[in-house]
């Protein structure tokens, strides 16, 4: 059989398909909320939208804009009150509490 590059680009797209239905059906399902849903997805921010303002910012500038869900980056300033404070997996419990606390106050989930 020769080489049809149509051939060739439709066995790509199937393959990538394919590829994409197993890797999704093989991870752990992310139990997302549907109230941190909107019209059936997570919508959200990652953190580094608002690299130039701190955590708690962009918690709050997310939830203005309508977020549902934030996904952090280790190393942005905590608040404008702690900035030498970074928020990152070697934070305190008190930070950890900080954040939940915004989190909370602002109604949106951490996702990864």
């Amino acid at each position: 059989m020769p080489y049809s590059p149509r051939l060739a680009a439709t066995a790509a797209l199937v393959a990538l398909a394919a590829t994409a239905f197993f890797a999704t059906r093989s991870r752990a399902a992310v139990n997302i909320p549907d109230d941190h849903k909107i019209s059936g997805f997570a919508a959200g921010c990652q953190a580094w939208t608002w690299n130039r303002f701190t955590v708690f910012e962009a918690i709050e500038m997310t939830a203005k804009g309508g977020g549902k869900t934030i996904e952090f980056y280790p190393g942005q300033a905590l608040s404008p009150e702690q900035k030498n404070v970074k928020w990152d997996h070697h934070a305190s419990d008190e930070v950890i509490d900080q954040v939940k606390a915004q989190l909370k106050k602002y109604n949106l989930l951490a996702v990864n």
